[in-house]
């Protein structure tokens, strides 16, 4: 009896001391959740099973492979050694700087130099950014939401500098990762000066900053891929008359996202959980055709989106007129319990929940067989999610211990993704004898999502990823 009990002890004495050392450090957590350490690790693990499963990737991955073992070692370490000194702490960092920079010294082409910075940043950086992202958005995180954030931060800003420096694209999954690395950091950039320099929030110092911002951003891609980035993205868009169509029903689909926030803003309501859930099946309604028929495509499409929903709530969050009011006002109709920091959490979770396996993936548009781990944020967040939220609201009755979760809603939360399985399998997208994976991987997202109190559109799609890779 006393074996059985000594997991959820640990469990117990780890979420003490991580909530002790957020209380001794005056920061303040998302309100009613739980640390959710699980969290911490989910990013990096990802990351190293898809290499795992795809050996043969190149070697900017090898790279991103060898800086989530750090991020994993550091996970770990903060996470057991929190309660401890400073300086034990510090040396724990330097032996996580010293291992990742040796396993990117021997699998990686760098220089020494460069391995050895990003070693330090990988560690170092990953402990002073944790701690930063906390303060300056207080009640906005948990402690493992925060650290995905920050992990994620770190991968992308290693894949820059190693990106930029070192690597021809060729194929268009490289362009489109190039465009997009030049986009997000100049507009990280734009962000860092807006906090910084208060005046940059009037609207014509904001506005023409972020003009010149995406001049730069044009000028800089047309340097570094040596042909204007503005044209191949038309080209791209336009290629033939399927992918025409493609753009079209995405447009579709944006227009009614627009039209149904206004809608609901003007009728004065606040939107139900219901409502909410509406935008989740037109996630399914862009992203399914978009996977089937132009990876390519939507890996540049979702991140370009992405980057608008980051720049409209810099505008919201700077309070910049006269577009601010308009996002508060749409921000306060779709608020939900999880959106109580300053920071509006709920629709960039959407964003890069669904688009999340899309960007992790070492090879989006290799093949067929790289398509039920893509899946992984649709199925968990747009189907099983938004079926287990609607069937919970109208029919459930019955909760789950300590939770508010419904197991009606559970149950439509598995019978839904089970269903989707099956019918991509009997349209042949999906191979028949992989069946068993899938039943697997929704069982325990089904599970996960009646327990966790963590942010569902980013916690289930990444848990989800792992299982079908």
């Amino acid at each position: 009896m006393k074996k059985s009990n000594s997991i959820p002890s640990l469990l117990t004495e780890l979420n003490g001391n991580i909530e002790n050392y957020l209380l001794d450090n005056k920061i303040k957590t998302r309100k009613g959740a739980s640390p959710g350490l699980w969290l911490c690790f989910v990013l990096p693990t990802s990351v190293i099973l898809g290499i795992w499963n795809y050996p043969d990737c190149g070697y900017f991955y090898r790279s991103a492979t060898c800086l989530s073992v750090g991020l994993l070692l550091n996970s770990l370490s903060i996470i057991f050694q929190v309660h401890h000194s400073t300086q034990f702490r510090t040396i724990c960092c330097v032996i996580n700087s010293i291992t990742t920079t040796l396993l990117l010294h021997y699998f990686t082409e760098h220089s020494i130099v460069f391995t050895v910075v990003l070693g330090i940043f990988s560690s170092f950086g990953f402990n002073k950014l944790l701690v930063l992202s906390l303060q300056l958005c207080p009640q906005t995180f948990t402690f493992g939401e925060a650290a995905v954030v920050v992990e994620a931060a770190i991968l992308f800003i290693a894949s820059v500098v190693a990106m930029l420096f070192t690597f021809t694209p060729v194929t268009c999954i490289d362009i489109s990762t190039k465009i997009l690395q030049v986009g997000m950091t100049g507009l990280m950039i734009f962000c860092g000066c807006v906090y910084n320099f208060p005046r940059l929030r009037k609207p014509m110092e904001f506005y023409s900053c972020l003009a010149a911002v995406l001049v730069i951003i044009v000028v800089l891609l047309h340097v570094l891929l040596n042909f204007s980035s503005v044209l191949w993205i038309f080209y791209l868009a336009t290629e033939d008359i399927l992918t025409l169509k493609l753009v079209a029903s995405w447009v579709l689909a944006s227009v009614v996202a627009v039209v149904a926030a206004m809608t609901q803003v003007k009728g004065g309501r606040k939107a139900s959980t219901i409502v909410r859930k509406y935008f989740h099946l037109l996630a399914v309604a862009v992203y399914l055709p978009g996977l089937l028929l132009n990876p390519c495509l939507l890996y540049l499409a979702s991140g370009i989106i992405f980057a608008i929903f980051v720049g409209l709530e810099i505008v919201r969050v700077a309070k910049v007129a006269p577009v601010a009011e308009v996002l508060d006002s749409v921000f306060l109709t779709f608020v939900d319990e999880k959106d109580a920091g300053p920071v509006a959490l709920t629709p960039l979770c959407l964003m890069a929940g669904v688009s999340a396996p899309l960007w992790l993936h070492p090879a989006p548009a290799s093949s067929p067989d790289s398509l039920p781990p893509l899946l992984a944020g649709l199925l968990s967040v747009g189907v099983g999610d938004t079926a287990a939220s609607v069937c919970g609201s109208l029919f459930g009755r019955h909760k789950w211990p300590d939770s508010q979760r419904t197991k009606e809603g559970s149950a439509a939360c598995f019978i839904s993704q089970l269903f989707f399985v099956i019918a991509m399998i009997h349209f042949g997208y999906i191979p028949r004898n992989n069946l068993l994976q899938p039943i697997v991987a929704i069982s325990a997202v089904s599970w996960v999502e009646a327990t966790t109190d963590q942010i569902d559109n980013l916690a289930l799609p990444l848990l989800m990823y792992i299982l079908m890779l």
